[in-house]
């Protein structure tokens, strides 16, 4: 049959355009669920601030820019208290701070920032006994109801404590001494759950990923996972405690990689992916490999080095941080390289400085590390226990509380240089002196 050639054409243009349309339509939701720069939608939304920091003592208000952090000095009626800090102005000669009075409030063990209805959530000792947990309303910076939702359950430990923000549930998850119980977030004030309570290792550290609704909770290496996915939390798993005295943890939400950072002994971490999870037996275990740092961190380090980890999940980069015991001080910090996708099987320290290796896409290493500078001739370290440490996602800062919740310290982590460290590196020539700045607390 003969055609016109010029209906050919038209054809072969109409198929054309119709296998782009598919190619478009198909490349807008990733085909696997990938966002690529030159896609017609918006980036999804990044988790928020507390997402990839696990459990800390500092909160940041992503949406006026505030960070919530507790003060070791009582008010005048005896309370404890968390002082506001306008982030905008911490590099001004006066930063705008206010201060928050927590009644009935002895000391601050943890807070939070909850996405959901834009509060502030602090744990803290009671002075009759027990643990509380205030809701801050970040509009009027005030207790809501005025006094604490007591977390009755929860075993009272100056040095214990935690609260992970599950923001899908619309909960939190709130540990006591060697305890973990919900608190009822679509309340405000909170409702606490007394019949959720299960008992759990005394926790070091603790940390969430919230896509998987996974609990991981490191008490100087004895590790444990409990599962939050249903109503309520099952029943505590052990998992593999075969690397040293741990303490600091993080997850990755957009990968399922987390981070376990060495306390003692030695300079390093343990990256795990949990796409390798196996519950089958006991302990669990998931496919890991052991990253060293590079040398060499300068006292003092705490009861590190090491000891407090986050993840910036939009840069997939982790800061490990000395961690600071009863005024006993770190002033050292690491940047780790982490995959930026999910990964189906075993990590690698491939790119390691100093290894002679090419990093591939499973690849975790120390990209380099950082001592904190003198503030004039004033030597100011990161505290611990509980965990000071947090991440700002947004801005790519690292902040921790020091000298005894004196100090808030900001640390500019967006540009960390490759193989550096305090003492040059393993070339004795490449340090990273990253910005940074001490806000005097009241």
């Amino acid at each position: 049959m003969n055609r016109n050639p010029s209906w050919g054409l038209v054809t072969g243009l109409v198929a054309s355009i119709g296998t782009a349309i598919l190619l478009i339509i198909a490349g807008c939701d990733g085909g696997n669920g990938t966002y690529h720069p030159y896609h017609h939608h918006a980036p999804p939304p990044p988790p928020p601030p507390a997402a990839c920091s696990g459990q800390g003592l500092i909160a940041i208000d992503p949406v006026s820019n505030m960070a919530y952090a507790p003060l070791h000095s009582l008010d005048m009626s005896d309370n404890a208290q968390i002082a506001v800090i306008d982030l905008a102005t911490v590099t001004n000669m006066t930063p705008t701070i206010l201060t928050v009075s927590l009644p009935g409030a002895t000391n601050t063990l943890a807070s939070a920032y909850n996405p959901n209805n834009h509060s502030v959530l602090v744990e803290a000792l009671l002075g009759a006994g027990g643990v509380g947990v205030y809701e801050i309303n970040t509009s009027t910076n005030t207790v809501v109801g005025g006094a604490a939702v007591a977390a009755t359950g929860l075993g009272a430990d100056v040095t214990r404590g935690g609260i992970l923000i599950d923001s899908k549930k619309n909960r939190a998850y709130v540990a006591g001494s060697s305890q973990l119980g919900i608190l009822d977030t679509s309340t405000s004030p909170p409702t606490w759950n007394a019949a959720s309570v299960i008992d759990i290792v005394s926790p070091d550290s603790l940390a969430l990923n919230i896509k998987t609704h996974l609990i991981f909770i490191t008490a100087d290496g004895e590790n444990e996972i409990v599962d939050a996915s249903g109503a309520s939390l099952g029943t505590p798993q052990d998992f593999d405690s075969s690397f040293g005295i741990t303490d600091g943890v993080a997850f990755d939400v957009t990968t399922n990689i987390m981070i376990l950072s060495q306390e003692v002994g030695a300079d390093q971490i343990h990256a795990f992916n949990f796409a390798t999870l196996d519950t089958s037996m006991s302990p669990a275990t998931a496919d890991n490999v052991t990253v060293p740092g590079i040398p060499s961190e300068i006292p003092p380090v705490g009861e590190g080095p090491g000891g407090m980890a986050v993840i910036n999940c939009n840069t997939h980069i982790g800061i490990v941080a000395d961690e600071g015991y009863f005024g006993d001080v770190g002033i050292n910090i690491k940047a780790i390289h982490l995959p930026t996708n999910g990964v189906p099987g075993a990590l690698n320290n491939n790119g390691q400085p100093g290894s002679m290796t090419v990093a591939d896409a499973a690849s975790v290493y120390t990209i380099a590390t950082a001592a904190l500078p003198l503030d004039g001739d004033t030597l100011i370290g990161m505290d611990g226990d509980p965990n000071s440490a947090t991440i700002d996602p947004a801005h790519n800062y690292f902040y921790a509380l020091g000298n005894q919740a004196t100090y808030l310290i900001r640390v500019d982590v967006s540009n960390p240089v490759f193989g550096a460290s305090p003492t040059g590196g393993a070339d004795s020539m490449t340090f990273w002196n990253p910005p940074t700045v001490y806000v005097p607390l009241p």
